[in-house]
């Protein structure tokens, strides 16, 4: 997926795990020793249809990574099933 490119929906409320990393490296590229230059953020929450407090809290998370030497992970840390699994039940053994 292309750095530049930009998303259909405006405000989307849950990107991607690749749309996050995306986000992650455009401020990346936008940043000067761990700082992010003034205005960046707007442009990427403009650029990727997200708001500024989802490309902060993005940028925070990739960088505390950074901080404890670790793979940069910025993916969504929603879970993609919750509850009970879901049992089959033989219908040809019901009475």
């Amino acid at each position: 997926m292309d750095i530049g490119t930009s998303f259909s929906t405006r405000n989307n409320k849950n990107p991607t795990n690749e749309q996050r990393l995306s986000v992650y490296h455009f401020l990346l590229k936008d940043s000067n020793n761990g700082r992010v230059k003034r205005g960046s953020m707007l442009r990427a929450s403009q650029l990727f249809s997200i708001s500024v407090m989802t490309a902060k809290r993005i940028w925070k998370r990739g960088k505390d990574c950074w901080s404890r030497n670790v793979p940069v992970d910025v993916s969504s840390r929603k879970p993609t099933r919750s509850g009970g699994k879901l049992m089959e039940i033989d219908l040809s053994k019901l009475p």
